[in-house]
């Protein structure tokens, strides 16, 4: 299993059709069309009849304009502890996504690429292909070096030096062949979240992944409070003179605060949810059924269904020459 990560609307989804045509819905705006992990499946072979077979998997992508970050990881968790707990296959690294169309690297793009390294882990850095995409997008080429340049030099540094890999993705058919082929040859890797919800049963609110938007989510639940008892106390307030629109707009707005605050409360007890243990719990119903033998594609569907995801069963023969 190929996981295709990085922020909404970097191309994803078009790689992945790239190797597959027309297995997953793309999105040509701001607003996202992967909302839930996508698995596309490929037999690799060659003229010797040597076939592998491997699940693509398109994730949600986080910085969306309708999902919440909080939302998302959640999401990502459960697949993960599941892919984990189910132990069929072997996840063999993660393609990560960047746009070289990207002037700077936003503020939620360095939030989004740390979050990305804490659920990876440092021990995984060696199964991660870190690439530029929409490169024909740009009117001139050499701004295209420059950027590339920059996130070699400031920020993709470290994972270079612990073994990832950098490169470009034209929008070829056999350029997202062979980034994917990259990974195959890599032993499997457990990626820091997983062992972090599974092997140690952590909430999600206290893995490396979850910390930092546990932190977030508690400082705007404060602010989110304090507003409410401001505004609470502007209505409540013995005033003579205040007009009935000002009054009806005074209880609008403490609807909206108090509405903001709970919202705000059900995401960060989502994220106190124990993903992984809740996951080994489901799996341990499974296990206690009878076993049988399924081929590769069979295991797939098997465990989408596990999910409720949504599998594309694609043949699609691609070469193996020059796996490391």
């Amino acid at each position: 299993m190929i996981l295709v990560m990085g922020v909404t609307g970097v191309g994803k989804s078009f790689f992945i059709n790239k190797l597959a045509e027309g297995t997953v819905l793309e999105g040509s705006g701001l607003r996202a069309k992967t909302q839930r992990p996508q698995i596309v499946t490929a037999i690799l072979g060659d003229d010797s009849g040597f076939d592998t077979e491997v699940a693509i998997v398109d994730t949600p992508g986080f910085d969306d304009t309708i999902r919440s970050d909080e939302d998302i990881l959640a999401e990502l968790s459960e697949f993960l502890s599941a892919q984990y707990v189910w132990g069929e296959f072997d996840l063999k690294g993660i393609i990560y996504l960047h746009r070289i169309t990207d002037t700077r690297m936003t503020g939620s793009a360095c939030r989004y690429f740390q979050m990305f390294q804490r659920l990876c882990g440092e021990h995984t850095f060696k199964n991660i292909v870190l690439v530029t995409t929409m490169w024909d997008h740009l009117k001139d080429e050499m701004v295209g070096f420059e950027r590339d340049q920059e996130l070699r030099n400031d920020f993709w540094s470290v994972m270079e030096e612990k073994g990832s890999q950098i490169t470009t993705f034209d929008g070829s058919r056999d350029q997202a062949e062979s980034i994917v082929l990259r990974l195959l040859g890599k032993p499997p890797i457990t990626l820091q979240l997983q062992y972090e919800l599974v092997d140690r049963g952590l909430p999600l609110d206290r893995t490396s992944a979850g910390r930092p938007l546990a932190a977030n989510l508690e400082a705007r639940i404060q602010e989110a409070t304090i507003n409410t008892e401001r505004l609470n106390y502007q209505l409540n307030r013995p005033i003579v003179s205040r007009r009935e629109s000002e009054e009806v707009w005074l209880r609008q707005q403490c609807d909206k605060a108090e509405a903001e605050v709970h919202e705000q409360k059900e995401k960060r007890c989502k994220l106190a949810s124990r993903v992984g243990m809740e996951t080994k719990r489901k799996a341990e119903t499974r296990d206690k059924e009878p076993r049988k033998r399924f081929n590769g594609r069979e295991t797939i569907a098997m465990f989408a269904s596990f999910l409720g995801l949504t599998v594309n069963l694609v043949f699609t023969i691609l070469p193996l020459v020059g796996v490391m």
